[in-house]
């Protein structure tokens, strides 16, 4: 069941052992695409999705949790006794507690989404040319131009390599 599998959390190994002279004179990006199918199959896509659970759904969690449960049957029991307007305040107290709760989490939620910067395009260099990328695209091992898509498409002194890809200065 490669959709259940898919959800799992699980460690996953980076290359952080091997020597800087790796990096910045033999790892020249991802030269086939053989090599990015891999990686992206390993890592996957360089995106997060919040999904905004419904309140009810939310408050039906914060309802079944073991220390309300344990308050509800404390409830239950002064309702049993002489205190049951003290035991229904405190049922109505804890039951807008618990709404409280819940609207929180739904709004931490909604604020969290909303920090999520949407995908823009970079340059990457892949199978030896630079080429524009959305940052959803993007896998680890790639090499990134750190200038604005902007100021490439601006700039007119790009010139040709031997190999006929671009190179961005």
């Amino acid at each position: 069941s490669s959709s259940s599998s898919s959800s799992l959390f699980h460690r996953i190994h980076y290359p952080i052992d091997l020597p800087l002279s790796f990096y910045t004179t033999h790892w020249k990006g991802h030269t086939t695409t053989h090599s990015l199918l891999s990686t992206r199959k390993i890592y996957s896509n360089n995106n997060l999705q919040i999904t905004i659970t419904k309140f009810k759904t939310l408050l039906a969690q914060q309802l079944i949790a073991p220390f309300f449960l344990f308050q509800l049957f404390c409830v239950l029991l002064w309702s049993m006794d002489e205190f049951y307007i003290y035991a229904l305040f405190t049922l109505l107290s804890l039951v807008m507690f618990e709404c409280t709760i819940a609207f929180t989490r739904l709004k931490n939620l909604k604020r969290l989404r909303e920090t999520l910067r949407p995908p823009y395009t970079i340059w990457t260099w892949r199978n030896n040319l630079w080429k524009v990328t959305s940052t959803e695209d993007l896998v680890v091992g790639d090499i990134l131009s750190l200038t604005s898509v902007d100021n490439h498409r601006s700039n007119n002194q790009r010139t040709r390599a031997n190999d006929g890809g671009l190179h961005v200065p």
